[in-house]
């Protein structure tokens, strides 16, 4: 596998936005992992450019996420695959918020242990 400076330098601007065009049915990758399969290219003020990828994702492919183009790190037509660059999902946040917030409340429910004198019932 090339590296992606490789093939970001292989692909000229008009070449990118050919295939940027073109590329329903590309995998999408972001580094090792798979996201899913280019379903549609949707097409903002610029004809030749498109403004958002969309990807059926999840294990059933049911799942539909919007990529913008900038977010295209690499594109490989042979191999018919494009690299994303990673984001956290907006989820996340309110995740790790909530997860943080359930130890705390577990913390503060917990009656502490009360030690008795040795020898006492």
């Amino acid at each position: 596998m090339l590296p992606m400076s490789t093939l970001l330098a292989n692909l000229d601007a008009v070449d990118r936005q050919y295939w940027l065009s073109n590329c329903e049915g590309f995998r999408v990758r972001c580094g090792t992992r798979h996201l899913g399969i280019v379903e549609f290219v949707r097409h903002g003020s610029d004809p030749f450019l498109p403004d958002t990828i969309h990807i059926c994702a999840g294990i059933t492919l049911m799942r539909e996420i919007a990529v913008p183009v900038g977010d295209v790190e690499g594109l490989d037509p042979r191999r018919r695959t494009i690299w994303v660059r990673p984001h956290e999902p907006a989820g996340a946040s309110a995740r790790h918020r909530i997860a943080a917030w359930m130890a705390r409340v577990g913390t503060l429910a917990r009656t502490p242990q009360r030690t008795t004198p040795r020898g006492a019932r």
